[in-house]
């Protein structure tokens, strides 16, 4: 791809001695894609913890710490905020309540 060639001291782009601008060719990434690098099935080992269920089972063993997810979850669970992460990184997004999960 041509590219102006910028000034390293001015941060302008450079001209020739015609008053054009000057372009040089550059590699540049264009895109890339989410790929599986392994199966679940190749590997060994125990099965990982279930994160959700023992976050769950803590929040219901402390009152505080209940209170204190019930206001994140309802804060985060307003349509305007989910909307706006979802319009500005452009990903989808879901909200599951671990409680009743």
């Amino acid at each position: 791809m041509d590219m102006q060639k910028i000034d390293p001291v001015t941060q302008r782009p450079q001209l020739d001695a015609q008053g054009k601008e000057v372009t040089e060719k550059v590699e540049m990434l264009t895109g890339f894609k989410p790929v599986n690098v392994f199966d679940v099935s190749q590997t060994k080992g125990k099965e990982l913890a279930n994160l959700r269920a023992i976050i769950r089972d803590d929040i219901k063993d402390n009152h505080r710490a209940a209170e204190l997810y019930s206001s994140l979850s309802n804060h985060i669970g307003k349509k305007w905020i989910l909307e706006k992460v979802r319009t500005t990184l452009r990903i989808s997004l879901k909200f599951v309540d671990i409680m009743t999960a």
